[in-house]
């Protein structure tokens, strides 16, 4: 799912990183997603820095971009865009507009 995450989405999209909802998100992964994160450079560690404020070692368009990963892949898993947005602290429009342009 990472690998189909649009750049443009990454780049220009509106929204923001929520550092509590990124941690809950990351806990609930299977052992073999937790691996694909931790080859990118992103752990528990690195999402606890991020939430407590300081500044992590992980490059900030490899997080968002996971972030939006993580969003895509719950809407793949057959959750609503209501319950992903509200999930995640992001607009409805903002994910429709992921997710579609994602299918592409």
């Amino acid at each position: 799912m990472y690998l189909s995450t649009p750049y443009e989405q990454v780049n220009d999209g509106p929204f923001k990183i929520s550092s509590a909802q990124y941690l809950k998100m990351f806990n609930r992964l299977s052992p073999e997603e937790c691996c694909v994160a931790k080859s990118l450079g992103i752990s528990e560690i690195v999402l606890i820095k991020l939430n407590s404020g300081l500044k992590p070692k992980v490059n900030h368009f490899t997080l968002k971009r996971f972030y939006l990963a993580l969003m895509l892949h719950a809407l793949w898993q057959g959750e609503s865009i209501w319950d992903v947005a509200d999930a995640f602290d992001s607009d409805r429009g903002h994910v429709q507009s992921a997710w579609s342009i994602s299918a592409k």
